[in-house]
């Protein structure tokens, strides 16, 4: 249940927390792609030489 008279508050909070979050979600996106790509070009390796 959310109290009015702390949702100002929240939304101070929430607001300037909001950069942080994003460059945090931009960290794990730039892991993710790597990650990907390392798969990826592992995986066409793996069946390059399979065939």
């Amino acid at each position: 249940m959310i109290h009015p008279h702390n949702h100002s508050q929240n939304d101070h909070v929430w607001s300037s927390s909001k950069s942080s979050l994003s460059s945090k979600k931009n960290k794990i996106r730039n892991l993710f792609f790597r990650f990907c790509n390392l798969f990826f070009s592992w995986v066409i390796s793996e069946w390059l030489c399979g065939n």
